[in-house]
């Protein structure tokens, strides 16, 4: 069986730190990240709760 990307060849720059050729600080990065399992998260316990209800 092939290996099953999830991110396309092509990165935007916007999201790729500065140390890996993006625009991005660490800093920056960081936050998008925390702010990214943050909304993973609550999406996740939302789903949860609502098949639980079923």
């Amino acid at each position: 069986m092939g290996k099953r990307m999830i991110f396309s060849e092509i990165r935007d720059s916007r999201f790729v730190t500065m140390r890996r050729g993006g625009t991005l600080q660490d800093t920056d990065h960081h936050l998008l990240a925390i702010w990214a399992a943050d909304f993973q998260g609550g999406k996740t316990w939302i789903t949860f709760l609502r098949k639980k209800r079923r």
